[in-house]
This record gives C-alpha cells, structure tokens and sequence, in this order.
C-alpha cells in the first residue's frame, strides 16, 4: 500500500486532483448538465468550385487508395482492410462485428473500457478521418467530384449520427483533436481552407469546446494527449477568429482557444519533452505522433501568420527530431517497437506504410531545422501537400549516445560504416513519467535493415488480462524475469509501481571500435541485475549476472523470424548465430513460440530462445554473431 501512494505521489498532486475532478464530474452528471447533446445537420462542409487541379506524380496510386475508401472498404490502423459500407457505420467494431448499443447516450456515460464490444479503438479508427485526407488528395489531384462527394456524404452521415457531445466518438478529447485536424487538413487541400462555409466553421467550434471540456484531464496523463489537445485548440481558434465571419461572442471564444491552446502547447513540449529529445511515454510510436502533431501546429502557424514560439520550445523540438533520428533504420524507416503503439500516424499525404517513420522525420528536419536527413526525396507527396519545397543536402550523421533524460542507450554505427548497417538499442531504466512497459535492460538488434532481435509491442490497450500482462509485461522483451514476475509490480491498467532505479553505472564508451556498457538493479523483490554489453561490427557479447529469484529466471532472445535450428547451447539461421555460456548448467535451453505485435490488434507468431536457471548466483555470456 506504501509503495501503491508513494507512485501515485510520482504521478503528481495536482494531476491526481485533475483525475479526481474528472471522474467525479462523469459520476455526478456535471459533464452531461453543463454540456448537452447538440444538434447537427448533414451539410457539405466541401464545395467543388475551389480547388485547382494538381499534377501529381503519385497520380494512380493516389486514386486507388481513394477508390477503396469510395467502394466501402476502410484500412484500420495501418494494417488490415475491412469491407464497413459507404459512409461506414459508426459504431460498428469490425473485428468481432459487435455494434454499441449505448450511441444516443451523452459520451460522459459510456464506459470506455467495457470489455463487451471489445477494443473501443476500433470504433473510434474510422472516426479519426484519416480517410478525409485521401479522398481530399484525389480530388485535389483528378478534379473528379466523386471524390468530394464522397468525403461530403460521409463527414454529413457522421454529423447525423454523432451529433455534438453524442456518443462514444465524442468520448475521448484527443481522438476529438485527431478528428478536427485531419478536416482542416482536407480543407487546406481542398482549397476551403480560408473560404469556409457555415457547416465547416460550425464543425470546428463543436470540436474545439468539447476538447476544452476535459483539456486539465488530458494535461493529466503526461502523454500525447495534452500536445494533441493543445494543438487542435490552438489552431482551431486561430482559423476561426481569422475565417469564420463569427458574432462577438463567438470571436472571443475563439481567440480564447487560441490563447489557451498556444499557451498549453508550449508548456506541454517544455514538460514533456526532455533535454535530450526523449519523450514521456517511452514509446517510438507515440514519439512519431507528437512529430507529426508539432509539425501540423507549424504548418497552421504558418498558413495563419501567427508569431512563432519561444526558442526553447523550437530548442525541445529539435532534440524530439534527434532523438527519433538515432532510433529509426535508415534501410527499412522501421524501428524498435518500443512502448505503447495504436498504430496512430497522424499526417496521411503519403501512402506510406505507418510503420516507416522517415516521412515524419523528413517533415520535421525541413520545418524545424531546415534541412534533410536523408538523401532520398521518396517523400515529395507530404512535401508538396504541405506546401514545403526547401531542399538542402544531409550532412547529419548519428554516433553512439546515451540518452540519459529518458533512459536509453543507443549503440552504433560503428567506423566506416557510412550506412548504419549495424546498430542497437538498450532500454535504460530513467523514469521521470509513468512507465507503460517493464522492460529494464531491453535489447534491441538491427543488422541491414532486419530486426534481428526484437522488442514484442502493445497490441491492444483493452485487451484480456492474459494478453495485456504480456505485451506490456517483461516476457516480451529481451532481458530476464525473475520467478514468472514483472521487473516492477503492476497496480493499475497503465500503472507499473516501485519504478526502478539503477545502483551502478559504468558510462557508455568507444574505445578501439568497441562500445561497452554495464548497468545494474535491485528490483522491488530483492532480485539483483547485471548486464554488460561489448557491442563490435563483428559480434555483440552480453553478460547478465543475477541472482535472488526463489524459483527460477529466464533470460529471453525474441528472435526475427527464420529458419533457426537449436543444438545444445548454440542457436543460429540464415541471420546468424547465438552461442550461450554460463558459469551454472541451464535447467532449460528451449526454442518456444513468442508473439509481437506492430499493428494494433494485430499479434503475429515469433521464435524465442529461453534460457531458464534454478536459484544461485548467475552468470550468463550471450555471444550474438551476425552475418
């Protein structure tokens, strides 16, 4: 119980009073009483006599991606297509073909985590409206007004059946955020961007106040949350007190968004965003989403020639690009699937697949630094669609660095390896913010653009208790458990307690090619860990001492999978080899089955190598040869 208030504590006062006022305001009715359903209408918010035909080069592939959303099939979380009608049904979870049954109640009634309908991710996907900026590029692209149509008749249907504060798509404030910006975004390709008419003003000020309804919760989490929140509140103002044509006591309330929404993004990137680039949820995805948030403020900024923030701001952000550079392939734009991951990628002017990060990187690096990262131009469609055309050569290159803000080593490349062929990562614990995952001492293998060993992902955020403890637990990663148990207790959903802390360091170093690392723990059980890398462009030797575990411990190697044959303590395939030494006999060297997950609600079979000891003072060599 101690331990349980001493992380609350952590968490901080004033957000725990934030969280208070909230639930209460949902159990008391107070959300329901001061903001009540609204009415809407099914009107255009699009008009056809606006937009000038681009030429694009992208041309085909552009209208098949928007063909699809016009047939009635939709991409849910970058990764698999579901047949879901022309508009959709909102409220329809495709995966288990389960439809809500609580549409009419007012949002702060509906249980988002209710376990019944399953993922309540899945009924809000298609509600973000990453599907406006697709249909709004081919338009834009063909002049063909099937595609306007289109994106008229479902944003209408959606009005219809949403009407403001309705229901579970009103539920939450930043998929409220995701949803406003993506319009604005259509309507900046549309060209109705600065010539709106009623029915899009109208939708932009029922957004904007449901997102100031429940900002102090939002600020609250310490995540993404906030910088969406903050971002789509900002610019909504700002486009509406410059283009709306509003009363008096509309404008004022519009420049009071904007005030707000400005004033809370700044403090949200300065709180959130460490000196060294990491960011508070430990996560790569969640990283790329506040990038692309920041790069959509900038963009808006620009298009509404509104002063620019203060230099630390643009200080953080630079360190936010940094920091995501050191972490992405350059051969495949993929990374490690560190963290907490919805498949959430929110600038959509590319085809790309969302699990390569170089298109948000290459944004950034030209609004933020004016410059390129990389040599490649694969990414003109969000260049040309977001009205950048500055192109300067790369001249960046990125060495081994310790990211001690946020916890994180990262390892490579090593001499006269121009191109990054072979490189790590070590999760470092460090926790400022809530830790989402427990993964002490995670590591993290890419060798010519394949992730050779691997991190297991998040999956899904409702999931069974099973499947939930697993993804996020220390079993999906590559470190050792002790007696079947996480490195830290769990004691919420998104809550791990006695964060741990590291007892001894020995700095990361390069001497004579050779990158080393040692770093230890004693975890909230008394367990004690030790792991010490020599990471070289020929091989990678990790040695884990540890001991206090009263039945057993298993160091885990979550493998890419291949064709890997195991003989005795030597494991290898067509990607290379892994030779076990230890100064005790393993009770079990074993070849199991291990699942990962890079698409939300997606989880996909992997081969994991486990290594299981009986209690005693151990020390085990790892030896990772790759070819």
């Amino acid at each position: 119980m101690i331990e349980k208030l001493f992380t609350y504590y952590r968490l901080g006062i004033l957000n725990l009073l934030r969280v208070l006022f909230h639930r209460l305001s949902l159990k008391l009715g107070i959300y329901r009483f001061l903001y009540p359903i609204g009415k809407s209408k099914n009107n255009s918010i699009f008009e056809s006599n606006k937009s000038e035909k681009n030429n694009n080069k992208n041309l085909s592939y552009d209208t098949k991606y928007a063909d699809n959303i016009i047939n009635g099939y939709l991409k849910y979380f970058s990764s698999e297509s579901f047949e879901v009608g022309s508009p959709p049904d909102w409220f329809k979870n495709p995966y288990n073909s389960i439809r809500l049954s609580n549409i009419k109640y007012h949002w702060s009634n509906i249980d988002e985590h209710d376990s019944s309908i399953g993922d309540i991710k899945a009924i809000w996907e298609p509600s973000r409206f990453d599907w406006a900026v697709h249909l709004a590029r081919a338009f834009a692209v063909t002049k063909d007004k099937k595609y306007l149509n289109t994106l008229n008749k479902w944003i209408g249907d959606w009005n219809v059946n949403n009407p403001p504060n309705r229901g579970p798509n009103w539920v939450c404030g930043q998929e409220t955020s995701i949803r406003m910006l993506n319009v604005l975004l259509a309507a900046h390709i549309t060209k109705d961007f600065e010539k709106p008419n009623n029915a899009l003003i109208r939708f932009v000020q029922n957004h904007c106040k449901r997102i100031m309804v429940t900002f102090q919760y939002a600020k609250a989490q310490n995540n993404n949350h906030g910088t969406s929140e903050a971002t789509a509140m900002f610019v909504g103002g700002a486009w509406l007190s410059e283009y709306g044509e509003l009363k008096s006591g509309e404008l004022k309330q519009a420049l009071n968004w904007k005030k707000k929404g400005r004033r809370w993004l700044e403090e949200r990137v300065l709180s959130l965003i460490e000196p060294d680039g990491s960011f508070s949820q430990y996560s790569l995805n969640y990283h790329r989403v506040l990038l692309d948030t920041l790069i959509l403020s900038e963009f808006f900024m620009e298009k509404l020639k509104l002063d620019r923030m203060s230099d630390e701001y643009y200080e953080r952000i630079t360190s936010a690009i940094n920091w995501l550079c050191h972490f992405i392939d350059p051969f495949s734009g993929n990374g490690p699937n560190l963290g907490g991951n919805d498949g959430a990628k929110l600038i959509n002017c590319s085809n790309d697949d969302y699990r390569n990060y170089r298109s948000t990187i290459e944004l950034a690096a030209l609004y933020f630094l004016g410059k390129n990262i990389y040599y490649t131009t694969n990414w003109d469609d969000e260049i040309f669609w977001l009205d950048f055309k500055k192109m300067i050569p790369p001249n960046k290159t990125f060495a081994t660095k310790h990211f001690k803000d946020g916890g994180y080593n990262f390892i490579g490349p090593f001499p006269n390896d121009k191109t990054r062929i072979r490189w790590g990562i070590m999760r470092i614990p460090n926790f400022k913010f809530r830790p989402a995952q427990s993964d002490i001492f995670h590591l993290d293998i890419w060798n010519e653009g394949k992730n050779i060993l691997r991190d297991g992902g998040s999956y899904s955020y409702n999931a069974n208790t099973k499947w939930a403890e697993y993804f996020s637990g220390t079993q999906s990663h590559n470190t050792v458990q002790f007696d079947d148990r996480d490195q830290m207790p769990r004691i919420g959903k998104f809550l791990f307690g006695s964060w741990i802390k590291l007892n001894h360091i020995e700095r990361l170093a390069v001497n004579n090619d050779i990158v080393t690392y040692c770093g230890e723990y004693i975890d909230y059980k008394g367990c004690y860990h030790r792991r010490s890398i020599q990471f070289t462009k020929d091989y990678l030797r990790v040695i884990d001492h540890f001991n206090g575990h009263t039945k057993k411990a298993i160091l885990r190697w979550r493998l890419i999978p291949g064709e890997w044959e195991l003989s005795g303590n030597i494991i290898k395939s067509e990607f290379g080899k892994l030779t076990i030494e230890s100064n005790n006999e393993a009770k079990k060297i074993e070849l199991n089955t291990g699942f990962e997950s890079h698409y939300y609600l997606n989880k996909t079979e992997i081969p994991v190598l486990e290594i299981e000891f009986a209690p005693g003072d151990i020390r085990v060599q790892t030896l990772i040869e790759l070819n």
